[in-house]
């Protein structure tokens, strides 16, 4: 999804990759992700590491989760 993204968006999300300590491009990654990470400071999450995540802030309990660290 991220790799399909408008540039515009990808630059936009760009300016996130610096305080998201498991952005960094891997070895491992395929070359297209490589060239986006080391391009905008950083890779997009694969599916598997954000899963756990996604389900606990889908839970009805994370109710009062905004988001905001302030």
């Amino acid at each position: 999804m991220y790799l399909s993204s408008a540039e515009e968006v990808k630059q936009s999300l760009a300016v996130w990759n610096p305080v998201t300590p498991l952005a960094p491009v891997r070895e491992t990654d395929s070359a297209e992700v490589r060239e986006l990470g080391n391009r905008l400071g950083g890779r997009p999450a694969y599916d598997h590491e954000i899963a756990g995540i996604v389900a606990i802030l889908c839970d009805p309990d994370a109710g009062w989760c905004t988001g905001s660290i302030t």
